[in-house]
């Protein structure tokens, strides 16, 4: 790394949504080097623009910077955080070979980001120290040390939060802020965590603040369960209908976070509920592939034209086993199913029922062929029945998106998708209304 030993930073932005000129002025004839300046969007940070050190200058390109965190890259130890907004120039004096080490600015957005960082830092590290030294000894001494820097953080942050109201940082720390929780209930916290989230400031999504905040609310307030991401994943995103730029950010973000760690099942419901009925899916990089898939399945649509295996190993393909002029209900499930189980009764019925109308065809997760068969024989479904026998492995299930067992489509007797119910119940209310 090149030794830095003093840098003068302008950037002169526009108070206008116009162009804006950034320059950095580096106020040492030896310094050299490549410079990036990156933005932050989310939790990560994208490189916008590079530059070299000509004439004591780094000079960017004239372009509109969207207010929001940005950095100044020099490699992974020197790099540098600052705020843009469209109402200061920003100047700052660096004067160490490290960016963040030791960094004085002219404005007032970032000297209270800096001043914030700087005093959080010193007193994280001084509460571990007292932290460590009570857990080792039990004196109260240190106890009482604790109890007073607890008491000057209160009063730093009430004198923080007067003096930066109105700034993007106010915003952030105020959005960041959990203490009004206290020792609240858990009902009482799923119900207000987001209280103070300001959804209606874009500004935000270049900063940590939404990722961080909807990761602890999914991990440590959420019920793992298929009802109880549905009920975090509508609230998310109610909330940030207040903006499109953070409601835009908001859905790829839970998308992210849903295909990464799952459940996939979810990835499915936020795809087909707050994605593909209101946009196209083009713009979503990596994901527009699976997103795609999903839209291939949603009702409407020619089904996938799946192939088929039956008990001997035959193969046929799904469009062949339609009905004439009949509706058809596909159905997946496996032997080893409870919850497919308690709905076989409830089919037996409707399909008894309505048998003129609508044709079963099934499919199987199974993954042994004697168990597949002994449940079928004992649940005496009427109706063609497949599996491949790959379980959830299946081109079958992949395909056609399957994520849980019981799944149902209804298809016409053409093969387009009619619906695609989420249990029994929806699946007889659709069938006794069509």
């Amino acid at each position: 790394m090149r030794r830095l030993n003093a840098i003068l930073i302008l950037l002169t932005l526009s108070v206008l949504c116009e162009a804006t000129s950034l320059q950095f002025v580096v106020n040492n004839s030896d310094s050299e080097g490549l410079y990036l300046l990156r933005e932050l969007i989310g939790t990560q940070y994208y490189t916008i623009d590079s530059a070299i050190v000509k004439d004591q200058k780094v000079v960017f390109k004239d372009r509109f910077y969207p207010a929001g965190f940005y950095e100044l890259y020099q490699d992974s130890v020197s790099r540098l955080e600052f705020i843009i907004n469209d109402q200061e120039e920003v100047q700052a004096e660096i004067k160490d070979r490290v960016l963040q080490r030791n960094v004085v600015f002219s404005d007032k957005e970032n000297q209270l980001l800096w001043n914030y960082k700087y005093f959080s830092k010193t007193l994280r590290e001084e509460k571990q120290v007292f932290q460590r030294a009570y857990k080792i000894t039990g004196k109260q001494g240190f106890k009482q040390k604790l109890d007073s820097l607890h008491e000057i953080e209160q009063n730093y942050n009430s004198e923080f939060l007067a003096a930066s109201e109105g700034t993007l940082v106010w915003d952030l720390v105020t959005s960041s802020d959990q203490s009004f929780l206290g020792s609240k209930d858990e009902s009482y916290t799923r119900e207000h965590f987001f209280d103070k989230v300001n959804f209606s400031n874009p500004a935000l999504v270049r900063s940590g603040l939404f990722p961080r905040m909807i990761l602890e609310y999914l991990k440590n307030h959420t019920d793992h369960t298929e009802e109880g991401f549905k009920i975090t994943v509508d609230k998310v995103m109610t909330l940030a209908s207040a903006n499109a730029e953070v409601r835009q950010f908001c859905l790829m973000n839970l998308l992210e976070v849903f295909d990464k760690v799952g459940p996939a099942v979810m990835f499915q419901y936020t795809t087909e509920v707050y994605l593909l009925e209101n946009s196209c899916s083009e713009e979503y990089g990596s994901l527009s592939g699976k997103i795609n898939g999903y839209a291939e399945v949603m009702p409407g649509h020619l089904v996938p034209n799946v192939s088929l295996s039956n008990s001997a190993g035959e193969q046929s393909y799904l469009l062949d086993n339609l009905g004439n002029k009949k509706k058809t209900i596909v159905f997946f499930w496996s032997s080893h199913c409870s919850f497919c189980e308690e709905t076989f009764p409830q089919l037996h019925t409707l399909l008894k029922k309505n048998k003129k109308k609508y044709q079963l065809i099934t499919h199987s997760l199974d993954k042994n062929l004697e168990e597949w068969q002994k449940a079928l024989d004992d649940k005496n479904l009427k109706g063609k029945h497949y599996s491949d026998l790959q379980s959830w492995k299946s081109p079958v299930v992949q395909k056609l998106k399957v994520h849980k067992t019981p799944s149902f489509y209804v298809l016409d007797a053409e093969g387009f998708i009619l619906s695609r119910p989420k249990d029994v119940d929806e699946l007889e209310l659709f069938v006794e209304q069509n």
